[in-house]
């Protein structure tokens, strides 16, 4: 069989034999079966050769002002050891690159630093141990499953990036005035979707609790995923911080009327398309988080909010500027003006990720923390 062809069989095969399922199921089966899907595949997803870029992939910089904000975070915990967490670490590029910049601008930090990597086993797990080599070595590095984290307590933090924007979420649609959710089908065509009235209560109760009422013929993903998520951190922390990076809004921006088609979104080869029927297992499936939603699950759990802005401006907060003249200083003209444009994709508003990036900081354990990422603009030195 070809590419793909072996979970589109699968997934009709389990559609006929059980009935229609709801999108997130079948989004979970696209993106994580266990042989088939899109992450489990051995395959390079990121980066110019794959189908979208992360933060991580577009500049070492990116992991370096996230590393100096654990710092702070560090500083403040005043603790003989910090654990990092960090969920949905993949290759290992970010780890690599915080590590990386603790080595070499904070060795204090990097002695305090205790990094475990979460994600599934695999390719990717793999391609982390190659790259995180040295710090494995030196104690500071350890690779873990999912499964694998019944007897974890973080003091520390737990840190993802664009882990939230890929978990299986519920779409739902407004018709003649009620909320319907969109479920997966199979006709003689292959896999269709058709509207019903929804799986479960939490549907109705998830926007009841933002205050939002869909328009007529309007379309919304609901992630419940998420919140379960932010249950599994809340378990896991004892004291310290939940840094969470990804792409979204807070409810009355992402469920807006003027978005009436939702945020979900396939990406192959870099190319967005809404046919979530095609390249099955093949391209990356996502849609926006909403922020109030964490942010109300959070306080419920007892993780109050120290923050929310969007990632240009943490990035700016965190010192951009002047970490970009360091790096520069070593290069020719042409290799820091390259260092520039790449950069300016992580802050820029439109196509680049500056303002539909969010960062997201809860905590626990801690008086409420005024963090150096969460500063307002007008109070940075630009000198």
């Amino acid at each position: 069989m070809m590419a793909g062809e072996e979970l589109t069989c699968y997934i009709t095969s389990q559609i006929k034999l059980h009935g229609p399922v709801t999108f997130a199921r079948f989004m979970d089966w696209c993106l994580y079966h266990e042989q088939w899907g899109y992450y489990r595949r051995d395959a390079n997803k990121i980066g110019k050769e794959g189908d979208f870029y992360t933060a991580p992939s577009v500049h070492p910089i990116f992991g370096a002002l996230l590393a100096k904000q654990l710092q702070e975070m560090c500083e403040l915990m005043n603790e003989d050891q910090f654990h990092v967490l960090e969920f949905g670490a993949g290759g290992g590029r970010l780890a690599h690159d915080i590590l990386e910049w603790a080595f070499d601008q904070a060795p204090v930090l990097y002695r305090r630093l205790r990094y475990t990597l979460v994600d599934y086993p695999g390719p990717r797990s793999a391609d982390a141990e190659k790259i995180l080599e040295r710090h494995i070595r030196a104690g500071i590095v350890s690779l873990a499953s999912p499964d694998q984290l019944q007897e974890i307590s973080v003091r520390g933090c737990i840190l993802s990036n664009e882990l939230f924007d890929a978990l299986p979420c519920h779409r739902a649609i407004c018709r003649e005035g009620r909320l319907r959710e969109i479920y997966v089908g199979v006709n003689e065509r292959g896999f269709c979707e058709f509207s019903a009235d929804p799986s479960t209560p939490e549907l109705e109760e998830y926007f009841a609790n933002a205050g939002i009422v869909l328009t007529e013929g309007q379309q919304a993903e609901v992630n419940l995923a998420a919140l379960e998520m932010m249950s599994t951190f809340s378990s896991l922390l004892s004291r310290g911080f939940i840094f969470t990076i990804d792409y979204g809004y807070r409810a009355d921006e992402l469920y807006a009327p003027a978005r009436r088609d939702g945020s979900l979104r396939g990406y192959r080869g870099h190319q967005m398309t809404t046919d979530y029927f095609k390249h099955i297992g093949l391209q990356d499936l996502t849609a926006h988080i909403n922020f109030t939603a964490l942010i109300g699950e959070g306080e419920l759990l007892g993780l109050p909010c120290a923050g929310m802005t969007s990632q240009s401006r943490f990035l700016l907060a965190m010192g951009l500027a002047q970490e970009m003249e360091r790096s520069a200083a070593g290069l020719g003209q042409r290799e820091a003006l390259e260092m520039r444009l790449s950069i300016k994709h992580l802050i820029e508003p439109g196509y680049g990720m500056g303002e539909a990036m969010k960062v997201l900081i809860q905590y626990r354990g801690l008086e409420r923390p005024a963090l150096l990422g969460l500063r307002p603009l007008r109070e940075l030195n630009w000198a």
